[in-house]
């Protein structure tokens, strides 16, 4: 599988998505913040790219609508105010490794702390959803034997 512009769009639209809260949230007073902060947003776009990616080179078609999922499920948790807890942590992780020097620096890490973060959250909805796919494997095949 090579990369494709549907791939990109696909993406671009997910993170995006999962992105509304904290554009909005943001403190932006300048061009070199809101450069630094969708720098980070597209960072977050390549990552999933390429996992996407390497994921259909492998042959994982399963696994990669697993992770659209998942991502698009987190996207709806901006609601729960996770977004917050993972922005508040990141801005916390910044102060104790003492990396607000400069506001692009400040504000694109600001943003890709957060967006780890909230990765993490999104891979225990991935892990959840391929557990909730195994039990039901389980309770078919079971349903089956008896």
């Amino acid at each position: 599988m090579t990369f494709n512009i549907q791939i990109l769009l696909k993406w671009s639209f997910v993170v995006g998505f999962n992105s509304i809260l904290g554009l909005y949230l943001a403190d932006i007073s300048s061009f070199t913040q809101l450069a630094a902060v969708l720098s980070g947003i597209m960072t977050w776009c390549a990552i999933y790219i390429l996992l996407d990616l390497k994921l259909l080179k492998q042959n994982r078609v399963d696994l990669s609508k697993r992770l659209f999922i998942s991502a698009n499920l987190r996207g709806l948790s901006q609601l729960t105010g996770i977004d917050i807890l993972a922005g508040s942590l990141a801005f916390l992780l910044i102060d104790l490794l003492k990396l607000s020097h400069f506001d692009f620096i400040t504000y694109y890490l600001v943003t890709f702390f957060t967006g780890f973060f909230l990765s993490i959250v999104c891979g225990l909805i991935y892990l959840i959803l391929g557990w909730i796919k195994k039990l039901r494997i389980y309770l078919k095949q079971r349903r089956a034997t008896a």
